[in-house]
């Protein structure tokens, strides 16, 4: 599916999508889907007949991808990454994070992997977030995207090429 296609879902014979959706829907139960957009996060209300869209945080821009986490939704953004508890979203981090273009975001083994579209691949664990330095280095800063692989391990697409890590707790 095309990035900027969107997400599809049927509803009495009509096809509705998430606008703009980068990833696929971040959430879906009977009552509504959750997906990242352009301009926030949207929500499709399922509850009626005709499905209504309603955008959801407005200071996020064009939203890559939703992690969840123990209490709170990440969002990673072309403005930065953001924590979303209740319904107010607040960055993440105030220092290099802050303005990134944030072009990855998974989740491995309990840790949180960024992939900036400038400076690396960094890791959120808990409360603490750092610049990612593996034994082996990291190909580009220019993070293209982020990929979960099998057995605790990730896929790094930079702008040098594809590598693959085994992320361990001594890493």
């Amino acid at each position: 599916m095309n990035a900027n296609a969107g997400t599809y879902l049927e509803k009495n014979g009509r096809v509705w999508s998430l606008a703009g959706s980068y990833n696929s829907v971040f959430y879906k139960d009977s009552n509504f889907i959750l997906g990242p957009c352009l301009y926030g996060v949207q929500r499709i209300n399922l509850n009626t007949d005709t499905p209504t869209r309603q955008m959801l945080y407005h200071t996020l821009s064009r939203v890559r991808k939703l992690v969840l986490l123990k209490d709170c939704i990440i969002a990673g953004c072309q403005n930065g990454i953001w924590e979303i508890r209740n319904e107010q979203p607040i960055p993440l981090d105030k220092g290099k994070l802050a303005t990134a273009r944030i072009n990855g975001l998974e989740k491995v083994n309990g840790v949180l992997f960024i992939g900036t579209a400038n400076d690396g691949l960094w890791t959120y664990v808990g409360t603490t977030l750092q610049k990612y330095q593996p034994a082996e280095t990291i190909l580009s800063d220019a993070v293209l995207g982020l990929y979960p692989g099998e057995n605790k391990t990730l896929w790094v697409n930079s702008a040098s090429g594809l590598q693959h890590f085994k992320w361990t707790e001594k890493n």
